[in-house]
């Protein structure tokens, strides 16, 4: 005979009963605080193996943004690569100063670096990895500062001073994306 009879059960309490759980009876879902929905033998059972309570999913914002700071990233390589051609092409012709295009074209390599590295983040935070936020933030910071750069840069011309504000209003963007993936770097593990 395995466990009690049944008549017995009636008079035994799941929680208190120092049986094994095999023989434990099973309370209804909504019973003793069980969320409906959930397996009651795993917040029941002492001896079960998983100890870590079961994994919440991000919200779906999050994942949106991932996929955005990706696909972001990836066009302002694409543009940035651009620049450098552009850098390169005025460097030769006499429009961009022969002393300017070594400290531009190393500013855009930053740029891209950066990039790479936060699209690198957001891919890992897609697959849940807290490494990937941590690469993200790097990436991000470092290209904030080169933006805080280029705004200097722009500064410093009369003419395009206006575009020093416009990459004012641009850093807003990474800045936002890396407060929110900040907030919600509990869903990665």
């Amino acid at each position: 005979m395995k466990g009690p009879k049944n008549e017995d059960r009636a008079n035994v309490h799941p929680v208190t009963d120092i049986r094994p759980s095999s023989t434990l009876p099973t309370p209804c879902p909504g019973a003793f605080g069980i969320p409906v929905g959930t397996n009651s033998q795993a917040h029941m059972d002492p001896m079960s193996s998983s100890l870590e309570p079961p994994a919440r999913k991000a919200p779906r914002l999050f994942h949106i943004l991932c996929v955005l700071t990706i696909l972001g990233n990836g066009m302002l390589i694409i543009v940035n690569l651009f620049k450098a051609g552009a850098i390169h092409a005025g460097g030769r012709s006499g429009g961009v100063g022969a002393h300017a295009v070594a400290p531009l074209n190393s500013l855009v390599l930053v740029v891209i670096l950066t990039c790479v590295g936060a699209m690198l983040g957001a891919a890992l935070m897609l697959g849940g990895r807290r490494l990937g936020f941590r690469i993200y933030a790097v990436s991000n910071i470092v290209h904030l500062i080169a933006t805080a750069c280029a705004i200097l840069l722009w500064l410093m011309t009369v003419y395009l001073s206006f575009i020093a504000v416009l990459l004012f209003f641009y850093c807003a963007i990474p800045l936002l994306f890396l407060l929110y993936f900040r907030r919600n770097a509990a869903w990665l593990r």
